[in-house]
Order: C-alpha cells, then structure tokens, then sequence
C-alpha cells in the first residue's frame, strides 16, 4: 500500500491531515508476519498492526506473512485534521548553538593570532639565519687564515733554531755582532706583532664578540631565546586549544585531519625552537671554552714577547759593551736556548688553536642547518597557519546566524508536525459548502474471505403410491 498526493486540488489535506491505518491479520492463517513501521497489538487471536502516516509524508506499507487459506478483514483508513498541543522548549539547544559559535569566533581570532605570530617567527627566524650567515662566514675566513698563522709559526720556529744555530758558530767580529743586533730587532718586531695578532685573536672568539656580530646583524641573543621560549609557550598553548577542537569534531569531518597535521607541525617546530635555544646555550660554553683555551697562546705569546724583549735590549747592551761580549754571548747562547725551547711550546699552542678554530666551523655548518631547517619549517608553518585562518574565517561566515536559522527550521517542522488547528476548513465534496466545522475521512477496504465449496446435488428417490407408479407408466 503507497500513501502519497496525487490531486493536486486537494492537497491541503495532504498536507494537514494524517492517517491512521489498522490492519488485522488472523494469527491461525497468517505466521512469520513482518510489518516493518507498525505498531502490532494482539487483539484475541488476531493480530492487529497499526500504522500513523503524518501530514505532508509519504509512506510505503508492505506486511509479508505465510499464510494458509488466507483471509483478512477490511483494512480501516481514518483520516483527521491533526493539531497537535506540542510545546517544544529549544533555549538549550540554542544556547549550545550559541556556545558553538562563540567557539568558533575564538577560533577564528585565534588562528589569525596565530597566523600574525607566525609571520613574526618567521621573520625573526630570517634575521637569525641571516646573522648565523655572517658568523658562519666570518669563521669560515678565520679558519682560512689557520694555514697562514701555522705557516708562520712554523717559519718563526725555524728562523728561532737558525739564530740558534747561528750564535752557536758566531765568531766575535764588529760586523757579525751589528748583522745580529739588527735581526734581533726585526724579530723583536715580528713577535710583538704576534702578541698583538693572539690578544686579537682571543677577543674575536669571545661569546660577547659573538653577541655583537649577531646584534649587528639584527639578531640579539637573549631577546631571541626569550622569543622563541614565548612562541614555544603560545605554540604550546595554540597546541591544547587545537587539540580541545580536533576532539569535540566527529570522526567524518574533514577537518579534524587539517587540525591533526596542523598540531604535528606545531609540535615540530616548538622542538625546533626549544633545539634552537639549546644551540644558542651550547654555544656560549663552547666560545668560552675557546676563548679559555686561547689563554695559553695569548699569555706564551706575551711571555715570548717580554723574554725577547729583555733578550733584545741584552743584544743592545752588548753591543755596547764589546769589552763584556764574551760573556755576554754565552748568555745570550743561552737565552736564545730558552727562546727557542718556549717558542716549541707557543707553536704547539698555535696548532691546538687552529684545530679549535675548525672544529666551531663545523660545529658551526650544523647550527647553520638547523637554523635553515628552523626556517623551513616556519615557512611551512606560517603557510598552514594561513590555511587554518583561512577555514576558520570561511566556517565563522557560515556559522553566523546559524541560531536563527536553526529556530525557523525547528518552527517549521513543529508547524509540519502540528498542524494549525486555527487554520480554515474547507469542504472535500464541494468549495460551495461554507462554515465547516470538521472534516473526517473513514474508508475501508474490502475483505479477503475463502470461497467454500459447493456440494453436489444428489437427488433422492421418490416415494410413490401404486396407483402414482401406474400413472406414471403412462407419462
């Protein structure tokens, strides 16, 4: 059975009038009986199945059963103008309406919060890689210079063992002793140049020198460790808020995936940050290691500058004094001994320096990596964040008045379910007839009974008298 308009000129009462349709079935014919919708109801021994069809729906009735000698009585139709006294109370449910857009208002101003914090981040992180740059290139022309500072300590060390060697066979001529009183004065010259280079050296790998080529370059240490500890903390935070969101959506919606791959990216470079910061503490250990380290070079170039001093002012001194040159030159002998033996130990002291000195290069060529890698991620960063305000901004327009939209839309299908029992009545026989009261359709259907069979016609023997025997011999 298929309920559903079909005259277009009654269609009101398609759309206010429901139906009530009962069936009853005789539960010794009919077993196995499926009626899909009904409400059943033994009523003695049959079973009665009850279907309610509101207004303005359409319903298709099917009941499947396995019969024997099927019968049925007539299936009663009833059909009435339904008003319903229904008092539907929705200020909950818009309230949670209401806090669902508040919600999402939030989230809107906090993804485009987040969308400005990521445009700072990544600008920051552009100052830094550029700043990282410039050291790292600084470092790289230091380190180039290693081979030239080695180059020339070793050619000090051997022009120190020539002098050596050259007093040890120096005969006491006038002209022998001025070739000697002005190479000590060169390499006088040489090696205050070299206490100098040292001392100069030293202040370049301080940690504060660091801080300043990166100030210079827009990059200030401390502010930048404080800023990446505040954006880890709001990244942290935008984490819980986003994290609380993804939850509350439902598994089909396909932006629960966007927030998931946004928190990973998040999480990502919060690690990122946090690994940054703990670069930048290594490396002021690792300078003032250095610049310790440096200590010994600086003080045996000092010491070497203040012995050569002494032992060129001896040279000067003897010359003056030719008279005392003998003894004198063994003392000289022996501060050149001297000279010679700590200036092994400077040399050594300028190796270990210049492997120093490689080693932060590389070391170095890592923090630069990772500051790239930091940069490329907040690139990608700032790139999702611009998605996410973006959706966020789109879901706010769409979500705005959602309210009262949905309280028209509860208003309607109240209205559809209800009725309207002011409305006005016309008649179903004829628009002359006026002032009607109430209509009510009852229909019923025919009947389903078992034709019984009919039984055969026997005749039965007549009981006649003689003389009606006789007669009819005759007939």
């Amino acid at each position: 059975m298929i309920v559903k308009s079909t005259a277009r000129n009654f269609q009101s009462f398609f759309d206010e009038y429901a139906l009530q349709l009962t069936v009853l079935l005789d539960t010794g014919r009919c077993q196995n009986i499926v009626a899909s919708g009904a409400t059943a109801a033994l009523v003695g021994s049959d079973s009665q199945m009850t279907y309610t069809v509101l207004p303005g729906s359409e319903k298709s009735i099917a009941i499947t059963a396995d019969v024997q000698d099927f019968e049925m009585e007539p299936i009663s139709i009833n059909g009435v103008r339904l008003a319903l006294d229904v008092d539907i109370d929705d200020e909950e449910l818009l309230e949670q309406i209401l806090e669902l857009m508040d919600g999402v208002a939030e989230l809107d101003d906090g993804a485009h919060e987040l969308s400005d914090g990521a445009a700072e981040l990544a600008q920051g992180v552009a100052d830094l890689q550029s700043g990282v740059a410039t050291m790292q290139s600084g470092l790289n022309t230091l380190n180039g210079q290693s081979a030239t500072l080695t180059s020339g300590s070793a050619q000090m060390k051997a022009g120190l063992e020539a002098l050596g060697a050259a007093l040890n066979g120096m005969s006491l001529a006038a002209e022998d002793l001025s070739a000697l009183v002005t190479a000590s004065a060169q390499i006088k010259t040489a090696i205050e140049g070299l206490a100098t280079g040292t001392a100069n050296l030293q202040d370049a790998l301080s940690y504060d020198a660091y801080k300043a080529v990166m100030a210079q370059n827009g990059v200030v240490i401390g502010d930048l460790m404080a800023g990446n500890g505040a954006a880890a903390q709001g990244i942290g935070d935008s984490i819980s808020l986003l994290t609380g969101m993804r939850d509350a959506l439902p598994d089909d919606n396909p932006q629960k995936a966007q927030l998931t791959a946004l928190i990973d990216q998040l999480t990502q470079v919060s690690g990122l940050l946090g690994a940054n910061n703990g670069v930048l503490s290594g490396l002021e250990g690792y300078f003032g290691g250095l610049y310790t380290s440096a200590d010994p070079l600086v003080q045996g170039a000092a010491d070497l500058n203040t012995q050569y001093a002494a032992f060129d002012a001896t040279i000067q001194q003897m010359a003056t004094a030719l008279g005392s040159l003998p003894q004198m030159m063994q003392h000289l002998k022996e501060s050149v001994q001297t000279l010679i033996d700590e200036y092994a130990k400077l040399d050594s002291g300028i190796g270990a320096y210049t492997n120093g000195v490689a080693s932060l290069v590389a070391g170095y060529t890592q923090l630069s990596d990772g500051v790239n890698k930091l940069a490329t991620g907040c690139i990608d960063l700032q790139t999702g964040v611009d998605e996410l305000a973006e959706g966020t901004g789109t879901m706010r327009e769409e979500t705005s008045g959602m309210d009262e939209t949905i309280s028209e839309r509860i208003d309607e299908i109240l209205q559809s379910v209800t009725g309207d029992e002011n409305g006005e009545v016309i008649s179903f026989v004829s628009a002359r007839n006026n002032d009607i009261k109430r209509v009510q359709f009852v229909m019923r259907t025919s009947g389903i009974t078992v034709n019984e069979p009919e039984e055969p016609v026997i005749d039965e023997p007549e009981n006649l008298s003689v003389w009606d025997r006789f007669v009819k011999l005759f007939t």
